[in-house]
């Protein structure tokens, strides 16, 4: 069976146990990593959190999302800095960044690299799905800052999957380089192809909720299991492109999917 990577976000919102229960159940499930989201948890408990999942921190990734780009974040945006700059200290896997906060912040950019800390520059739009050129441009700039890149965009029609996922081709054809490491796909009942899609077409992984999701129509971590499961039984990674076909195919094949699975 051919494996796609998933990462399983999880909400550090309640206390410690909860929290490491959330992981030990992503990790038994089948999740390659998890996303830890600071940003549900107030500031106070995010030392006692960090406590209980330091030994999987090389599986995580860290995020304080910002509330512009859908985070839950209760304190102002200089405590959200701070505290940014306290999960680069513990040095994870990856800890995301989104690339407006480093634009307009040069010097925390500055102090996370002097921590040695591997950055993932995020860009969430959540109004709709920029054009291929302005997609192309959001990416060059993010690229000043690390290799390692997360572009997610409302889908509004099924053609803006085939936007967001030309910048996997946009790679091969413009850098030339296999050091990129870039996540795309869109958000929203259109993008739920380009979510299942993105892996087949060169991203590192995908992400899914544990049970409810935090991003609009994310699927659960199970269901996109099976949906891997299905794609590899019935040979689906032979034909996958970037194309209109493609996408309208995997999206009728979630639905059988979550049909069954609901049924």
């Amino acid at each position: 069976m051919i494996s796609y990577r998933i990462c399983t976000s999880i909400q550090a919102r309640y206390d410690s146990r909860n929290l490491t229960l959330d992981v030990a159940r992503a990790f038994n499930e089948g999740s390659d990593m998890v996303e830890v989201r600071f940003d549900y948890s107030s500031k106070d408990a995010i030392n006692d959190l960090l406590d209980v999942v330091m030994e999987y921190r090389d599986r995580m990734i860290f995020t304080c999302r910002s509330r512009d780009e859908g985070g839950a974040f209760n304190g102002s945006e200089a405590e959200r800095l701070i505290v940014l700059k306290r999960l680069a200290s513990f040095r994870p896997m990856l800890l995301d960044v989104e690339y407006k906060t480093l634009e307009r912040d040069e010097e925390l950019y500055d102090h996370l690299r002097a921590l040695n800390c591997d950055l993932l520059i995020s860009y969430h739009d959540f109004n709709h799905t920029p054009s291929r050129n302005r997609l192309a441009e959001i990416m060059d700039g993010m690229l000043k800052y690390s290799r390692n890149v997360k572009i997610v965009a409302m889908a509004k029609s099924v053609e803006d999957n085939e936007s967001i996922l030309s910048l996997y081709d946009m790679i091969k054809d413009r850098y030339k380089k296999d050091d990129i490491q870039l996540v795309a796909f869109c958000m929203g009942e259109h993008g739920l192809a380009s979510r299942v899609l993105c892996t087949m077409l060169g991203a590192p992984y995908t992400y899914a909720a544990l049970d409810k999701p935090l991003a609009p129509s994310q699927l659960t971590l199970r269901q996109m299991r099976m949906i891997y499961k299905v794609m590899d039984e019935n040979g689906y990674a032979k034909s996958i492109r970037n194309d209109r076909y493609t996408i309208d195919m995997v999206a009728r094949l979630i639905g059988s999917v979550l049909h069954d699975m609901h049924g």
